[in-house]
C-alpha cells in the first residue's frame, strides 16, 4: 500500500496488489481521495467471503468470487473508476478441487470483462 499512496516518484509502483476491501472504501472515499489514487494501481487482488456456521458461531470462509458476501459490481466499479489494469484471484479454501475453484472465478469474472 506505500508504493501506491507514496508521494515520492521512485515509490510510486504500478505493480500493487490490494485487498478488495481498500477498493469498497476507495469508492466511497471523496472524490479527492478516489483521484489520488487513479493511475496508481495496475493489479487488484480478489478473493471472496462467506460466513459458515459452526454451532453458535459465524466463522469466515474464504470462497470462489463471486460465491461470497462481497459487492463485485462495487468493487469492480471502483477498480475500473481507479484504473486498475490486471485481477489475481487467490484461493485460500477450497471446497473442492482448486481447479474447480478457479474455473468458477474465472467464469464469474467474465462478466466484468471489456
Amino acid at each position: 500500500i506505500y508504493r501506491a499512496y507514496s508521494r515520492e516518484p521512485q515509490h510510486r509502483g504500478s505493480k500493487v496488489i490490494l485487498c478488495p476491501l481498500l477498493f469498497i472504501i476507495a469508492d466511497l472515499l471523496p472524490e479527492r481521495k478516489r483521484t489520488f489514487v487513479q493511475g496508481r494501481l495496475d493489479i487488484l487482488h480478489l478473493n471472496d467471503l462467506t460466513m459458515k456456521y459452526e454451532g453458535d458461531r459465524v466463522v469466515p470462509l474464504m470462497t470462489e468470487v463471486g460465491n461470497g458476501s462481497l459487492n463485485w459490481d462495487k468493487i469492480m466499479t471502483a477498480a475500473e473508476k481507479i484504473g486498475v489494469k490486471h485481477y489475481i484471484v487467490e484461493q485460500d479454501f477450497c471446497p473442492g478441487s482448486p481447479f474447480e475453484s478457479i474455473k468458477q472465478s474465472a467464469e464469474f469474472l467474465k462478466k466484468y470483462q471489456k
